[in-house]
């Protein structure tokens, strides 16, 4: 219910509707009554005033400042060194009987 259609309906019954706070809510949008401060059933004299808390919509959402190096225009430069591997030359081996000849992997 908005603020105004709540003060409309106490002003029907007799009461006045006071706003005591506002509160920001991801559920509820910004404008409508959160909560009161009289239980449900409580009987208030004619012309007592009832205390709401209103909706001032969801919390801000931060926003971090972009990173550099992280966008599709940025690029970023790798050099990888030369790398040399040595000459290896692998055994001649016997495996069931079968000759494996010494291979070189250059």
């Amino acid at each position: 219910m908005t603020v105004a259609e709540a003060e409309t309906a106490l002003a029907e019954i007799g009461l006045i509707l006071k706003v005591s706070s506002y509160a920001k809510s991801a559920t509820v949008p910004e404008g409508i009554v959160l909560s009161q401060d009289t239980p449900s059933g409580y009987q208030a004299r004619t012309g007592a005033t009832v205390a709401v808390a209103v909706s001032s919509g969801a919390p801000a959402v931060s926003q971090s400042p972009k990173p550099k190096g992280v966008g599709p225009s940025d690029r970023l430069e790798v050099k990888v060194p030369e790398v040399k591997v040595p000459e290896i030359e692998t055994p001649e081996v016997k495996v069931r009987g079968v000759k494996i000849p010494s291979v070189k992997v250059p």
